[in-house]
């Protein structure tokens, strides 16, 4: 049996492993998905002595996206650009990097609006931002930053000359077509990094989190008349290119989905 799984601290909310043993059992795929929960401190002896061994493929999540790329013998070309890895091959033990999430993004996004010369704003400067600003920018998208802290963001600027601000200063930019929070704001709480009266019913808002499914930030978006995305739908995108990835064969779209 071929074993994969999620690597991140902490994993309560996961939902990729009934995703992904979903579709192992569907296409009677002799494999399962496991949470690998690792503290920093043991995340070289889990690479080296766990992945590097054992894994066959490895989802990589928030603290991890970044950090693992140290370990790794190979990283594409894309993955490099974004800064970020969120998704790990092992070839014989050779571990080869990919970054999924802008690809989860992207469509998701593509396949609702144009985002060429679109408004867009991308709360978060971490690694699945990273991911975002590079799917918005192959887009043609104008991209602006909003953080707590402009030195965390300071990379955007340099790769793609996205504008930076402080996230209180978000009235500035109330005409946006889009709304992203690309934090786990919300995750484990009902707060929300959006003022209640920012929100207007022509911006398109999305939250990656998905536990809650509807995160304080999208209930007040939906209850000002806004359009809706939900972060399952990116799990599922990227989910699906994981998976094809890892086995070569066509996912169980329809499979993963219901299992989410």
């Amino acid at each position: 049996m071929k074993l994969y799984g999620i690597l991140g601290y902490p994993l309560t909310q996961s939902l990729s492993p009934a995703m992904h043993n979903a579709a192992f059992k569907a296409l009677n795929i002799d494999a399962s998905y496991e949470k690998f929960e690792i503290l920093s401190e043991n995340l070289e002896d889990f690479v080296q002595n766990k992945l590097r061994q054992d894994i066959s493929g490895l989802s990589v999540t928030i603290p991890y996206k970044v950090e693992i790329m140290k370990y790794l013998d190979e990283i594409d070309e894309i993955s490099t650009e974004i800064g970020a890895v969120n998704t790990v091959i092992n070839e014989k033990g050779k571990l080869k990097g990919t970054n999924t999430d802008w690809y989860g993004a992207l469509k998701l996004l593509e396949n609702i609006i144009n985002l060429e010369n679109k408004n867009v704003i991308l709360l978060g400067a971490g690694g699945a931002a990273r991911a975002i600003a590079y799917g918005l920018n192959q887009s043609k998208a104008n991209v602006i930053i909003l953080v707590r802290e402009i030195q965390k963001a300071q990379i955007f600027k340099d790769k793609y000359n996205f504008k930076i601000d402080k996230i209180e200063n978000i009235f500035d930019y109330q005409t946006c077509d889009i709304l992203i929070n690309s934090t786990n704001v919300g995750m484990e709480s009902n707060e929300s990094l959006v003022p209640e009266k920012f929100f207007q019913k022509n911006i398109i808002v999305f939250d990656i989190v998905y536990k809650p499914l509807k995160t304080q930030m999208l209930k007040t978006a939906k209850n000002a008349g806004c359009k809706i995305i939900t972060g399952d739908q990116m799990l599922l995108n990227q989910g699906i290119k994981q998976f094809e990835l890892w086995t070569n064969t066509k996912a169980p779209i329809e499979i993963m989905r219901k299992a989410l």
